[in-house]
């Protein structure tokens, strides 16, 4: 139970020297400054940490006099800092730490990441010295019970040993050596989805998991402060598995993957000494500059289609029936964004070039349906300058098509697309006015026009628009009537 210390009431009390640290819903920390080392610390600071509530439960009371004796029993370790004292100042409990030197491995993760580059030797580093941290906490018997990314210190010195800290929520392993391993088991499960956090830059943490941990907001719940569930808490394991590939080599993704207990893996981890020790091999972290960071991966060309033989397929069976039939003919690629529809698009167009297609595309937005056709010009746009850029010949073909077919009111379509006053020059007649009605029907049928003078048999066009769903009516019914 906690003992009322005369001298360190009276220094708590007075202010000097003490300067807030942090608060969270249950605690606050304070560092004093002691020069002298009168408290019995070792680095000249100490750490005083409080009830934030005035009346704390019992539960916190609780967890405050564990997390000094705890310390007190791990005094020797280089794992966790030393506690001091325990005092009561006007009746509230309070602890004295030897103040550990350093920053949270949470300010560390955002501190790495904002500088946009990663130096895997210094990650690797950290990742070890966190590991041994644990690894020297559990070989003396206790279990934190609350890993995270805040209760961890990083010193400023590499070669300084990582700390733990809040150890209200540890708790001791059997005095025999006979513990389950399912004792260390929760330990060793935070582990993986700390090293998750320090690889990808987000929380692991599921109420907040699609929030960097770029935030400023350090504030701890009281399930924060108390033993976690990982299984409630934590993102799932496809969720880690996708953040993670291709950013670290595949033999390191496996030990995070088997510390998490994911489904993919068999290997599960008993003891931090494992962990420590496949850190430690030489073909988890490839530091040869002239490897591959992620050697072991699949490689795929860019440049290659995979998997997709039977649609090209299918997509070069209508091409090939539109010369047939002489008609137009439409292609529906319909599935869920990221499954390579576009890819798939762009492989077919780059074949049909080569067969003398011309190709264009357009793409509609949900937020541009206001402006009717304006993707059918983007894509007709695009189509013009690709002609300008053919050669003489093509020009003059395309030209003498354009006038024979639609005459004087190619006029109208040179106001939309501005690179047909390049090709046929400024029209001789004005195109007739027509009344505002009137004018998207007039519309239509010139591009109808326009589309059969320069889609021909031996100038096939190909038309590619994406995100059809966000079509405008007026796009639509144009689309329709070039099909009709």
């Amino acid at each position: 139970s906690f003992s009322t210390n005369s001298e360190s009431t009276g220094r708590l009390a007075d202010t000097t020297g003490i300067s807030f640290v942090h608060e969270g819903s249950s605690y606050r920390t304070f560092r004093l400054d002691d020069p002298e080392r009168k408290h019995g610390g070792q680095s000249g600071s100490v750490a005083i940490k409080a009830f934030s509530d005035q009346f704390p439960d019992e539960e916190e009371i609780s967890r405050l006099e564990n997390e000094h004796n705890v310390l007190k029993y791990l005094a020797n370790r280089s794992g966790a800092g030393a506690a001091l004292n325990q005092t009561l100042r006007s009746g509230a409990a309070a602890i004295y730490l030897d103040w550990v030197e350093g920053i949270t491995l949470k300010e560390w993760i955002r501190t790495t990441n904002s500088e946009k580059t990663s130096d895997l030797k210094r990650i690797r580093n950290v990742l070890q010295n966190i590991t041994y941290g644990l690894l020297d906490i559990h070989d003396a018997g206790v279990v934190h019970n609350n890993i995270r990314a805040e209760h961890i210190i990083i010193p400023p010195e590499e070669d300084s040993p990582v700390k733990f800290i809040s150890f209200g929520s540890a708790s001791f392993l059997a005095a025999d050596g006979k513990s389950s391993p399912d004792a260390r088991r929760h330990d060793l499960m935070s582990l993986g989805f700390v090293f998750y956090e320090i690889i990808s830059g987000k929380s692991s943490r599921r109420k907040s998991h699609s929030q960097s941990l770029f935030s400023n907001n350090d504030n701890e719940s009281k399930e924060d402060e108390g033993q976690n569930d990982e299984s409630k808490l934590h993102i799932s394991h496809p969720e880690v598995y996708s953040a993670l590939v291709g950013k670290m080599p595949i033999p390191f993704m496996r030990i995070i993957m088997a510390l998490i207990e994911a489904n993919i893996t068999t290997k599960r981890y008993q003891t931090a000494s494992e962990v420590y020790q496949d850190l430690n091999h030489s073909n988890t972290f490839l530091l040869d500059s002239k490897m591959s960071t992620y050697a072991g991966q699949l490689h795929f060309s860019q440049d290659e289609l995979y998997g997709r033989s039977d649609h090209l397929t299918a997509i070069m069976n209508v091409s090939q029936r539109m010369y047939s039939d002489r008609s137009p003919q439409v292609i529906l690629v319909s599935g869920f964004s990221g499954t390579g529809k576009s890819a798939l698009i762009k492989h077919a167009s780059e074949i049909l070039a080569k067969e003398g297609h011309y190709f264009t595309s357009g793409k509609f937005d949900q937020f541009g349906q206001a402006e009717p056709f304006s993707t059918i010009f983007d894509a007709f746009n695009g189509y013009f300058r690709t002609v300008m850029q053919s050669g003489k010949e093509i020009i003059s073909n395309t030209k003498a098509s354009l006038l024979r077919s639609i005459g004087s009111e190619v006029g109208v379509l040179a106001n939309i697309f501005p690179c047909l006053y390049e090709m046929i020059g400024t029209p001789v007649t004005d195109p007739a006015q027509v009344d505002l009605p009137e004018s998207q029907n007039r519309l239509k049928y010139l591009f109808g026009l326009m589309i059969r003078a320069i889609a021909t048999p031996s100038q096939p066009l190909f038309l590619f628009l994406d995100d059809l769903q966000w079509a405008d009516s007026s796009s639509l019914s144009f689309i329709k009537s070039v099909l009709t």
